[in-house]
Formats: structure tokens, sequence, C-alpha cells
């Protein structure tokens, strides 16, 4: 080992090579899932395994998080469009075939009632 690699500053080359694993495992969780390394670090190998665990847990959490909400955000963009699309269409029919403006609001608010109340379009 070079002598200023992390094996021989933080004496893990003396270490068994499982031991020297975990610790390179440990080293690319927390640098993957960017935990940061702070001032409190495992120290048996108990310890170290239940920290890649948790790490890896709290990733699977944040992204199922973010993908919900990415999810929720596009579910009512794709409605409010489907929404306006209709409306727009009602408001065509309404000028080619003369409708009254009170049955075209009739529709647009049995439109606009089926997506805020019922959910759907």
């Amino acid at each position: 080992y070079h002598y200023d690699s992390w094996c021989v500053r933080h004496d893990f080359h003396n270490e068994p090579d499982e031991r020297q694993y975990l610790a390179g495992l440990y080293w690319s969780y927390t640098t993957i899932t960017t935990v940061g390394y702070g001032d409190i670090t495992p120290g048996p190998d108990a310890e170290i395994v239940a920290t890649i665990f948790v790490m890896v847990l709290g990733v699977f959490c944040y992204s199922y998080t973010i993908g919900s909400l990415a999810s929720f955000l596009s579910e009512i963009d794709t409605r409010d469009s489907i929404l306006a699309t209709k409306l727009a269409a009602v408001h065509e029919f309404a000028k080619e075939t003369g409708i009254t403006d009170k049955v075209k609001s009739d529709i647009r608010q049995a439109l606009k009632f089926n997506t805020d109340k019922i959910g759907t379009v």
C-alpha cells in the first residue's frame, strides 16, 4: 500500500482482507449516499454493517418520497391539462352550435366538478 493511502492512515493495512473490504464498502456507501463522514463513525464490524444498512434504507425512503411527490405533481399537471383541453373543446362547440351561455356554463361547471371532487375529467 502507498504510505498515504486510507488503509495505511487508518491502520487497515494490517487488518484481514474482510475488514478492509467492509471498510471500503462503508466508505463507498457513505460517499454515494452523501451522508458524509462526520465526527462519529462506527467502530466494530457490526456497527459498520448496521450503518451501511441504515444508509441504504435512508436512500430508498428518500427516493420513494421524492418519486411519489413527482408522480403526484405530474398527475395534477396532467389532469389540469386534460381539463383545459376539454374546456377549450366546450368553448369551440358552443361557438359552432350557438348554445346559450347558461348551458355552456353548466357544462364547464360539470367538468370542473368532476375534476375537483371525483378526480376524473
